[in-house]
């Protein structure tokens, strides 16, 4: 008697776990199809944004003193510059 209770404690909790999981997932892809835009931010707001993240990016490679790090950091300065470049467009 004790044993089958428990086993069925057991499958009830199991199966309020499976449906819990499948409400997350359906919610989950409701926010996916909802917020569509990669950044939440007005253009100019991200273009500022973008702006700061550069001239930081710039004051890290002027401080870096290894070549390789240095190299590292000019090539994501690159990258990002193009990033820019592509969201103000």
């Amino acid at each position: 008697m004790i044993r089958r209770s428990i086993a069925g404690l057991i499958g009830v909790a199991g199966l309020g776990a499976a449906g819990w999981a499948l409400v997350q997932r359906r919610r989950s892809g409701r926010l996916g199809a909802q917020h569509a835009v990669q950044w939440p931010f007005a253009q100019d707001e991200l273009r500022s944004l973008m702006a700061r993240v550069i001239a930081g990016q710039r004051e890290c490679i002027s401080a870096i003193e290894d070549t390789a790090g240095r190299a590292r950091a000019q090539s994501f300065l690159e990258y990002y510059e193009r990033r820019r470049q592509v969201a103000a467009s």
